[in-house]
């Protein structure tokens, strides 16, 4: 591996990572906003919590995979690449 490959990956990791905290970011804040609608349209009451999301088969679902769909699946140093839902 040469310098500029190593450095090619090593940015490529870094865009992942920021792309995956800004999903986890962009998820809660969703996740905040529903909580706080609920809490406001229940009024002094404690608000009635929705289950969390299941998927088909009845296991919960990864937000990830609420807000995106795997387009291509990486393997070895190919990254993963996904589509909004």
């Amino acid at each position: 591996m040469t310098r500029d490959d190593y450095e090619e990956r090593r940015e490529r990791l870094d865009e992942e990572l920021r792309a995956g905290i800004e999903l986890l970011q962009a998820a809660h804040a969703a996740q905040a906003r529903a909580q706080e609608l609920v809490w406001m349209s229940s009024g002094d009451q404690a608000p009635a919590v929705a289950p969390p999301p299941r998927g088909a088969d009845g296991a919960r679902r990864p937000v990830a995979e609420k807000l995106f769909a795997v387009e291509v699946s990486g393997e070895g140093t190919r990254p993963t690449t996904y589509r909004k839902l």
